[in-house]
């Protein structure tokens, strides 16, 4: 609001919109996901999961240039694309 008020900018956009519910179902996922009965194993499985899918949907999404481009250097490195 006070970016809008003071400067006439509009901070948000589709893109953040995309952001938000992308955000919001790679959290209730990782709620979803079954416990394991170490904590040292769970973290890590949960974490990893989680991560997996963000970046999946957010190159997907194309929610922003530079990740894209991040995304495909690191493809491009291990050969998955050219």
């Amino acid at each position: 609001l006070y970016l809008l008020i003071k400067y006439k900018l509009q901070p948000f956009n589709i893109q953040f919109i995309k952001l938000m519910v992308i955000s919001l179902v790679v959290l209730t996922i990782g709620i979803l996901l079954p416990k394991l009965n170490s904590f040292f194993l769970d973290v890590p499985y949960r974490s990893v999961t989680m991560l997996i899918l963000y970046a999946i949907l957010i190159y997907s999404f194309k929610i922003s240039d530079d990740i894209n481009q991040f995304i495909q250097q690191i493809l491009s490195k291990v050969n998955i694309i050219k």
